[in-house]
């Protein structure tokens, strides 16, 4: 989360685990993929795990892969220290995840 989207991190395998440092009231989950050309390491499909009750929202991103923007996930509020994001299918199989930014309110 360096506030610019022109940069992208690459995280292999299909897991991501964010600590906020503190237990918080969570409510959303934003996600924006690699803003490059090429666009690489886009989820298509995810899992996203918030606190220790393992409070889960499945979806896709649709239509991602020809509209790669800002991608926002609500739920109802909870508090928790842990989010964990897991893809659960990528677009293209065997990239890893690109995060050019990821958010969490």
């Amino acid at each position: 989360m360096d506030k610019n989207d022109q940069t992208t991190c690459f995280i292999n395998g299909n897991t991501l685990l964010i600590d906020l440092g503190e237990e918080r009231t969570i409510t959303s989950f934003h996600y924006l993929p690699d803003q490059s050309e090429y666009n690489k390491g886009l989820i298509a499909a995810y899992e996203i795990s918030v606190g220790m009750d393992s409070n889960a929202a499945k979806d896709e991103f649709s239509n991602i892969k020809s509209n790669p923007i800002l991608q926002s996930v609500y739920f109802t509020p909870v508090k928790a220290r842990y989010i964990q994001l897991k893809a659960t299918r990528m677009i293209h199989d065997g990239e890893p995840m690109g995060l050019a930014e990821i958010g969490i309110q």
